[in-house]
């Protein structure tokens, strides 16, 4: 690489083409598959030419609380919790936090004494989508471009959309 500082600009910029291509790619194109073939606690390991180079695993999608109806919300906490209502009549930040967690947890307020899950109006929960977390070995590149240079690892030219080496 030249040390001017267009050189320097289009590497960065080849770079950016490509990671957003590889991001686009894994995002719309693999992750849907991975979620079909990798139950959440998959971990498998890379193997090129016989190498480890990293490992591909699936973690446990998270579950997010969020308010969809304040004034539902709202109602429930004046019924039940009128000490959490502010005088501007609002309920207190740190107590929708506390019901957002019992509805993840227990799909409603739990009474501790009665054990009867009360649902909570406002409040929805949604499971996230989990994602593939790669995470490779400190000499993966080095494996990765060695085996290219030896022929192997086509699936990388089908990644990029490159054209089969000698093909104009």
């Amino acid at each position: 690489m030249s040390d001017d500082a267009y050189s320097l600009a289009r590497s960065l910029l080849l770079i950016k083409v490509f990671t957003d291509e590889m991001n686009r790619r894994r995002r719309t194109d693999l992750a849907p598959i991975a979620n079909d073939l990798m139950p959440a606690g998959t971990r498998l390991p890379v193997l090129i030419d016989g190498k480890q180079v990293g490992w591909v695993s699936m973690p446990k999608p998270s579950t997010r609380a969020s308010v969809t109806d304040e004034t539902k919300l709202q109602r429930f906490v004046e019924e039940r919790f009128p000490s959490e209502i502010e005088t501007v009549k609002r309920v207190r930040p740190k107590f929708v936090e506390l019901l957002k967690t019992a509805a993840k947890d227990h799909d409603g307020w739990l009474n501790a004494d009665s054990g009867e899950v009360i649902p909570i109006p406002g409040i929805s929960v949604e499971m996230g989508t989990a994602s593939p977390r790669t995470e490779s070995a400190d000499d993966a590149f080095r494996i990765v471009a060695e085996a290219m240079a030896g022929g192997a690892l086509d699936e990388v030219r089908q990644l990029l959309a490159l054209p089969a080496g000698g093909e104009d």
